[in-house]
């Protein structure tokens, strides 16, 4: 059953994600975690479209040696450092360092504060803990009005990826930056052009729903903005069912 199975590689995914540090740090198990890395994000990286992010958890695998691992791989010998009392400029670095990495615990969870459904609207999705928790597939059609002219059917633009054309009905900062760019395009006479949008888009498998009501002309939408939901983003099908 594929249900089951999904369930069953998630709760894999869970279990290593909660024992691989442990397993990293006690030197025993060290390399017994060294491999089932490599196997866990090699498999990631084969079967989801996740960029570069398994390359970057190996590269980060050398973190979970000593420090004087280098050296010794290069067979040169390990300078001997005396301490001494903590200079300014190294509280000064302690500090920053405390600093950046109560942001990084923090300002994930912004979307807690700012986003009604994040999986649907995006607010304070990008560098947050959300990795493989939805899944989007779309359409969109691009509806230009110049002044004083009809309505045109504008097709995507051939240079976006086929990633950019997969994602685009599905995300309103690609949504408004694109019917920006339409807008931009068609202009006359100083006057600007009108831009709607029909089209759908399925979170996690629920029926295809509008994201951008038809009417809406988003050459006047303001843009999305990183501290809360864009107010031309309609409800997502997990709102909905709240309501």
């Amino acid at each position: 059953d594929v249900h089951e199975v999904g369930v069953f590689m998630a709760w894999c995914g869970a279990a290593f994600d909660l024992t691989i540090i442990p397993l990293l740090l006690w030197r025993r198990t060290r390399w017994l975690a060294v491999i089932a890395s490599l196997l866990f994000h090699l498999t990631n990286a084969r079967l989801f479209h996740i960029g570069v992010f398994p390359w970057l958890m190996l590269g980060a695998l050398a973190l979970a040696f000593e420090p004087g691992w280098p050296r010794r791989l290069l067979a040169r010998p390990h300078p001997t450092i005396k301490p001494s009392a903590p200079s300014p400029r190294a509280r000064i670095a302690a500090a920053l360092t405390a600093a950046f990495l109560l942001t990084q615990t923090l300002w994930p969870l912004r979307h807690h504060l700012i986003a009604e459904d994040v999986a649907w609207d995006e607010a304070g999705h990008m560098l947050s803990w959300r990795m493989k928790l939805r899944s989007k597939r779309g359409w969109a059609v691009f509806w230009v009005t110049p002044p004083g002219g009809d309505p045109l059917m504008a097709d995507l633009p051939a240079s976006l990826s086929p990633s950019q054309q997969h994602h685009l009905p599905c995300y309103p900062d690609m949504i408004w930056a694109h019917a920006a760019r339409l807008a931009r395009a068609y202009s006359r006479d100083g006057r600007l052009a009108t831009v709607h949008l029909d089209g759908a888009c399925s979170l996690n498998g629920h029926p295809e729903r509008p994201m951008v009501a038809p009417d809406l002309d988003l050459a006047t939408a303001a843009p999305p903005v990183w501290w809360r939901r864009a107010e031309w983003v309609l409800p997502g099908p997990h709102r909905l069912n709240t309501l």
